[in-house]
């Protein structure tokens, strides 16, 4: 079954970056995106279960970290992107829903489409002296890459046991610090 996600979130994005030569527009590179960021979070779930018979079967664990780090490559570029689509909060936003997805790759093009939306809406002084790194979209971008991160790095560290047991060690399994006091250092 965490095969499937896997294949699953790799052919989404696959489709979504063959689609972007194009035109995706910027709700649907949204959609794209989250159904993949789903499948990446439904099979980061599944080697926690699997781990000792991955740890017996060296091949598939290895096959397994492979395909898992393709999609973790293809799915954090496609989810800085979103930080640029800011449509469920009352603040500007750089791209609206149709706006084509591929232009959005070149921060620098973003970046000045948002200040124009920022420009344009003058009547609203609250929005005026908000800057692109106070918006929601970009606190949810930045949210879901480090969750992202995170998850990863947990299941490729609790895959390869080496170094699953040297985090352990160094981390959860930590001698308590014990401070001896000599009965002649007691002041007594």
């Amino acid at each position: 079954m965490c095969d499937i996600q896997v294949l699953t979130g790799l052919g989404i994005l696959t489709s979504g970056y063959i689609g972007l030569s194009c035109y995706v527009s910027a709700y649907h590179w949204q959609l794209v995106v989250y159904l993949a960021w789903l499948s990446n979070l439904t099979h980061v779930a599944c080697p926690t279960v699997l781990r000792g018979y991955l740890d017996r079967h060296r091949r598939e664990r290895n096959t397994r970290l492979f395909f898992m780090t393709v999609l973790w490559v293809a799915i954090f570029p496609a989810m800085m992107l979103t930080a640029f689509f800011n449509w469920t909060a009352e603040e500007p936003t750089a791209a609206e829903p149709a706006s084509n997805a591929r232009c959005f790759f070149q921060p620098s093009v973003g970046l000045a489409l948002y200040e124009r939306a920022r420009n344009n809406s003058r009547d609203d002084m609250d929005h005026h002296h908000r800057t692109f790194s106070d918006t929601l979209a970009l606190d949810s971008a930045i949210l879901s890459s480090i969750l992202l991160f995170f998850g990863y790095f947990m299941r490729f560290t609790k895959l390869v046991r080496l170094r699953s047991e040297g985090f352990r060690a160094r981390f959860i399994n930590r001698p308590e610090i014990r401070v001896v006091i000599s009965p002649s250092s007691r002041g007594c």
